[in-house]
């Protein structure tokens, strides 16, 4: 069985300074993690409501990455010559069954999560948004409505999540308080 859903998906291998200097094929980073010669690229959002609360979902039990975990509002591994942006949008359309334009992503930062052990750049970005997303229930199974605070005090006590959420977490609101 696979590690990844689609283990010849094809995503640029980036320096520290994200620029490409190759490609790496999905599996292969599953596989050997922090022994890439470089990191990859992802695309992560939350849905944030008129109250200042995020929209966190839980994974699904059958997923390889954080089963039963809290996770970003959609996340996406960026294809290789795909933009963070462009796969945003395509995440939030698969996860979530949005169809949103640039317009409506709010950039917020992009974070290397290597310090967390994820060979990865993430773009973080924000979508403002009352309602919870019909989303794909092959990837979650539930959700709440969190404020960051609340949430960062969660992924803090130890609960299940993927690795590089507390980073994402700490750059919203740093994001929050400019």
């Amino acid at each position: 069985m696979p590690l990844t859903d689609e283990p010849d998906e094809l995503l640029d291998l980036v320096n520290d300074r994200d620029v490409v200097v190759g490609t790496v094929r999905r599996e292969e980073v599953a596989q050997q993690m922090m022994n890439l010669p470089g990191l990859v690229r992802s695309s992560n959002l939350f849905i944030m409501n008129n109250k200042g609360e995020v929209w966190v979902p839980r994974r699904s039990p059958n997923k390889k990455t954080a089963p039963n975990g809290l996770d970003y509002s959609a996340g996406e591994h960026v294809k290789a010559g795909e933009t963070y942006t462009a796969a945003m949008i395509r995440g939030m359309q698969e996860e979530l069954n949005m169809t949103v334009t640039e317009q409506q992503l709010e950039f917020v930062a992009k974070i290397s999560n290597a310090p967390v052990g994820v060979p990865y750049f993430n773009a973080i970005y924000l979508y403002r948004g009352d309602e919870a997303p019909n989303y794909n229930k092959d990837d979650f199974v539930s959700y709440e409505w969190l404020t960051p605070e609340a949430l960062a005090q969660r992924l803090a006590s130890g609960e299940p999540a993927k690795r590089d959420m507390a980073l994402a977490v700490r750059a919203l609101q740093e994001t929050k308080k400019g």
